[in-house]
């Protein structure tokens, strides 16, 4: 009996300590530089890199010359925020963007729809 008390223990002790980590929505917001990806077709554009904006209701995603990686525009999308993720719709279908890293100058997201991972820079 004193075994199993002490192995339950064990077990709860080593919960979950791993949890991500949860962010201030005005920590993101504001306009953002593409500048890494994991997608493979990904190209990197100095001339007119993609812009993201993240306003308090909006995000104002880049749309991409695929041709050379440039901003060709962008899409206005309605979002929430969870701390954790950005989930919007897109065409009729749920994409989250769940966050990595952030920091004031910089962050990541990974698109689950694509599976690929995105860093932005803040732009003065």
């Amino acid at each position: 009996l004193l075994a199993l008390f002490t192995f339950s223990l064990v077990f709860t002790a080593c919960g979950d300590d791993d949890e991500a980590p949860s962010y201030e929505l005005s920590l993101f917001l504001g306009e953002w530089k593409l500048t890494n990806s994991t997608d493979p077709d990904y190209k990197s554009c100095e001339n007119d890199p993609p812009i993201l904006t993240i306003t308090e209701n909006k995000l104002d995603v880049a749309v991409i010359d695929t041709s050379n990686g440039c901003n060709a525009g962008s899409a206005s999308l309605d979002y929430t925020f969870t701390g954790q993720a950005f989930t919007t719709t897109v065409f009729g279908f749920e994409v989250v963007y769940n966050i990595q890293s952030a920091s004031e100058t910089e962050f990541s997201w990974k698109d689950n729809a694509a599976g690929y991972t995105e860093t932005y820079v803040k732009v003065n």
